[in-house]
């Protein structure tokens, strides 16, 4: 016969077989949250800037890919919004506060941008942007060193950032002159997404202790091939979506414009 007094001892029971499992939890979580979380990773983007193999420099001639000679005075540009990217959407690393004034006529040829607090994930892409988005574009410096208007990037008539500045001579067959390109406007940002991968196609794995090195190439000369060749000769003072910086644009925007190389042991 079912009796209280056996209701209340079986209730006794699944009370403490609950207290336990309640025990159990919190004894797991307690030693849980005493061990060491998971790595924080760190890596380093190497930028070297290139043309047709040759390493750059401020007054040194190069050629173009149609045979244009060009001397540069200036070259710099905005990297932005840096992401690691796994296949899983909610598992990428952004960088915060993410603006890098890349300048390519830095002694030595190349750029660092470091990151670091990169959670340890299986990452597969590296994604920037090339210039500033809209929101970034019309902020002011935000409280990023790179983007103080002290530097010469922003217009202030326009309240907007030069995403990136060339400045030099030319000199074809039949023509010699100077070039201007200041390229800025929101149409002219553009996102390039690369797979973690080396020249040889071999995946990069980032190092779970130490640093990661990742070499990146820009190529000048990309920036006047296809999609949209420039005739320096036509196009040489450019400081407006008007007066052609979308050529420029176009021309960034392609992968051939920044290269992933590999891994820097």
């Amino acid at each position: 016969m079912f009796t209280n007094r056996n209701f209340k001892g079986k209730m006794r029971i699944k009370i403490i077989f609950q207290q336990l499992g309640l025990f159990y939890l919190l004894g797991l979580f307690a030693c849980r949250k005493g061990e060491n979380p998971d790595p924080l990773l760190s890596v380093d983007l190497i930028i070297q800037h290139q043309n047709l193999g040759q390493k750059l420099a401020g007054g040194v001639v190069l050629s173009d890919s149609s045979g244009t000679l060009l001397q540069l005075n200036k070259y710099q540009f905005y990297l932005s919004n840096i992401r690691l990217e796994t296949d899983v959407p909610i598992e990428v690393f952004s960088e915060s506060a993410s603006g890098h004034l890349v300048k390519g006529l830095d002694p030595g040829g190349e750029s660092v941008i470091p990151l670091s607090g990169i959670p340890l994930r299986n990452y597969r892409y590296l994604c920037f942007g090339i210039g500033l988005d809209s929101l970034k574009n019309k902020s002011g410096g935000q409280g990023i060193p790179d983007l103080d208007p002290g530097l010469g990037m922003f217009w202030p008539w326009s309240n907007e950032y030069k995403f990136m500045v060339l400045e030099g001579s030319f000199q074809t067959q039949d023509t010699t002159g100077a070039f201007l390109f200041h390229i800025a406007g929101n149409s002219c940002y553009r996102e390039i997404r690369l797979p973690l991968r080396d020249s040889t196609g071999k995946e990069i794995v980032l190092n779970a202790s130490g640093k990661t090195r990742i070499l990146l190439n820009t190529e000048l000369s990309a920036l006047f091939g296809a999609p949209r060749p420039v005739d320096f000769r036509v196009l040489n003072n450019v400081m407006s979506v008007a007066s052609g910086a979308d050529v420029l644009a176009d021309n960034y925007g392609q992968a051939g414009f920044i290269r992933l190389k590999g891994k820097l042991d």
